[in-house]
């Protein structure tokens, strides 16, 4: 058999090749055929173009043009008024002055004070206190005796209190309105008086029963509702200091205090509470 090709089947066959090489080169050089996995090369101007400075700030231009020109401005809530602290009120038609906040009264001599109902009604007092009294520890009734066993007596501090009068709280919140008092069913805010030691700070102290332990007598006992006040009256209260077996004289109550009350205006707007008003 005849292996060698034929030398017509030889030329087609380079023809052949030649042709398919031509197409090739043609391709090559054209560059409108792409094959999978080769991709022409990025252009280098394109990149260039891309990071240009001036395009940088004309974007930041755009940026700034974006932004909303009438933006809403955070309003800033006015400052609270300036509540002065009462010097003088004014129960029925007379004028009384209050005492300063602060202030030390020798035991028998009065003061003014001030206390705030919730019907929006100030209440005005005069106070005398008086010396402390021994009291023996059996004497006091407790609702807790088992936490009293380092008790070794009381010290009875009884005080006169008259009520002078009321008036109208000042508002100042334009949200308020002021409303009839209903002082037929509103209770009574005596003045908070508290024993205290040598230098005026509180002194432990009995809470509850004060009155009965000091021994005042039901008629002269502050009545419970402010349609029972009677002006001019000179009611009787009692605050009763602790004194524990072995406790030092300086930490035990030897004088009583009258707190202020924080419903007065001016108290809670100050930035340091007043001072107590202290009888010694």
């Amino acid at each position: 058999m005849n292996t060698c090709p034929s030398r017509r089947s030889t030329a087609r066959s380079l023809g052949t090749v030649g042709l398919a090489l031509a197409v090739v080169l043609s391709t090559t050089a054209c560059g409108e055929v792409e094959t999978e996995g080769f991709r022409p090369k990025p252009s280098t101007l394109a990149l260039t173009k891309k990071t240009e400075p001036d395009e940088v700030e004309d974007f930041d231009a755009l940026s700034e043009s974006e932004e909303p020109s009438d933006a809403p401005q955070i309003e800033q809530s006015p400052p609270p008024p300036v509540v002065p602290l009462p010097t003088f009120l004014y129960p029925n038609g007379f004028e009384v002055a209050l005492t300063a906040p602060g202030t030390v009264i020798p035991f028998g001599e009065p003061a003014t004070v001030a206390t705030s109902d919730t019907e929006g009604r100030l209440l005005v007092w005069s106070i005398v206190a008086h010396d402390g009294v021994f009291v023996p520890r059996e004497n006091v009734e407790l609702l807790e005796p088992e936490r009293a066993v380092n008790v070794s007596h009381f010290f009875c501090y009884a005080y006169d209190i008259t009520f002078l009068g009321a008036v109208s709280k000042p508002i100042y919140d334009p949200m308020v309105l002021k409303g009839v008092p209903d002082v037929v069913n509103t209770a009574v805010t005596p003045p908070t008086m508290v024993p205290a030691n040598f230098d005026g700070a509180v002194a432990k102290s009995l809470v509850g029963g004060a009155d009965n332990a000091c021994g005042i007598p039901d008629i002269s006992k502050l009545p419970t509702t402010e349609s029972m006040l009677e002006v001019g009256y000179p009611y009787a209260r009692g605050a009763v200091g602790v004194v524990d077996t072995g406790a030092a004289p300086e930490d035990t109550a030897s004088s009583v205090s009258y707190e202020f009350d924080e419903g007065i205006p001016g108290v809670t707007e100050a930035p340091l509470k007043p001072a107590p008003i202290r009888w010694n």
